[in-house]
């Protein structure tokens, strides 16, 4: 079993970790902080559809790893939580849940919402506003030198292949910064898997 934490930061970014087994605290390499690229930031989307995106991030970053296992995602929004157990979602963030729920499928995971108050996603918060010293303070480990927190970049469904086979250094995974000008790749422009 899997719990992860995800939140989303309205002019900030994205945040999230894991923990697995019996972990306390999350490893290096089991969390991201990042910016919301420049084309999404431009078209000020409802916080729904960020905190969505957040879960969909999870699953692009770390669900091929998790490939068989039940994951457990603890969010703030409550319209997220509802949507990912009842598998529906009106308006724009439907398209993430689509999405979302298709990563899912791929990777054969369990999927299950557990909704959680702001107070106890105090470190998923700090990572999607990249308050460095609130993390330091919450996860000193996600600070080190070792750790390329503030490399990550936003993937999409098309450039999530670029993960598949990580490069790494003492064993931390480093995750290739992705590029601004990325184009969001709608569901409909997915190429077949038939």
């Amino acid at each position: 079993m899997i719990l992860a934490w995800s939140d989303a930061s309205s002019t900030k970014g994205l945040g999230a970790f894991y923990l697995s087994g019996t972990e306390m605290t999350p490893r290096p390499e089991a969390a991201f902080a990042i910016s919301i690229p420049s084309y999404l930031a431009k078209v000020h989307e409802h916080i729904n559809t960020q905190e969505m995106r957040a879960v969909e991030q999870v699953l692009l970053y770390w669900g091929r790893q998790w490939k068989g296992k039940r994951l457990i995602i603890h969010t703030d929004n409550r319209a997220v939580a509802h949507a990912l157990a009842n598998r529906s979602i009106r308006g724009a963030p439907m398209q993430v849940l689509r999405r979302t729920l298709l990563l899912a499928a791929d990777y054969d995971l369990e999927l299950e919402a557990i909704w959680i108050s702001t107070k106890d996603n105090t470190l998923a918060d700090a990572l999607s506003r990249m308050d460095w010293d609130r993390i330091a303070n919450l996860a000193p480990q996600l600070i080190s030198p070792s750790c390329n927190l503030r490399k990550l970049g936003f993937l999409t469904s098309s450039n999530r292949d670029s993960l598949q086979a990580p490069h790494t250094i003492s064993g931390v995974a480093l995750h290739p910064q992705q590029e601004e000008t990325t184009t969001h790749q709608g569901l409909a422009s997915q190429p077949s898997a038939l």
